[in-house]
């Protein structure tokens, strides 16, 4: 599905907003983050879980103090219209992981996937947020390869289904290709402490 907007009308700072959209498939679908079913602040946006019938969810915002503790929830039932599914999953890595952290900086991201949404859909397009040519197909691009370089890119899969009320589906995707992160944990003598103890 598209994204929905949801806003908090007149927010307060002083308050955080927790949202839980109902619709725990939607992380499922999509590992990469890019689409989680608990968002915090006081404009999210959130893509509810797609399929051929229509399906209500129960959306429920939770008003939380500066300690994080809920003083007030509001819910509200939401109305999918029937969809396309747009899903994109790695076919070489069971955690179905957008991310690869290789041994050296010139290494390619080679990405293999397969659709696991709508196979009778009319059209299937991805942007692949690199800037190379956009994959365009009638047929559900299974076992598809393409080469990522360094860096963070947007990989936007639409599926569109004319058959439908609503005719098309988007979903986007995180992918990273690069070093994790150089971490390191320092600490004063002596290293062994009485619980509780404080090392810095």
């Amino acid at each position: 599905m598209e994204q929905v907007t949801f806003t908090v009308i007149n927010p307060a700072s002083t308050f955080n907003y927790e949202w839980d959209f109902g619709d725990p498939q939607s992380e499922v679908d999509n590992p990469s983050g890019t689409n989680d079913n608990v968002l915090f602040g006081a404009i999210v946006d959130h893509a509810f879980t797609a399929s051929n019938t229509s399906d209500n969810y129960t959306v429920t915002l939770n008003v939380l103090n500066a300690d994080g503790t809920i003083c007030d929830t509001e819910t509200v039932q939401i109305t999918t219209k029937p969809a396309p599914s747009a899903v994109l999953e790695r076919a070489d890595d069971p955690d179905n992981s957008f991310q690869n952290c290789p041994q050296t900086l010139s290494e390619t991201f080679q990405l293999f996937m397969d659709n696991a949404g709508s196979t009778s859909a009319d059209m299937y397009t991805i942007n692949w947020g690199d800037g190379s040519m956009t994959f365009s197909s009638s047929t559900p691009p299974d076992d598809i390869e393409h080469s990522y370089g360094i860096g963070n890119f947007v990989l936007t899969y639409t599926v569109t289904d004319n058959s439908l009320e609503c005719t098309s589906s988007t979903a986007t995707y995180s992918v990273y290709n690069g070093a994790n992160p150089g971490i390191g944990i320092g600490t004063a003598d002596p290293t062994t402490v009485c619980a509780p103890g404080t090392i810095t």
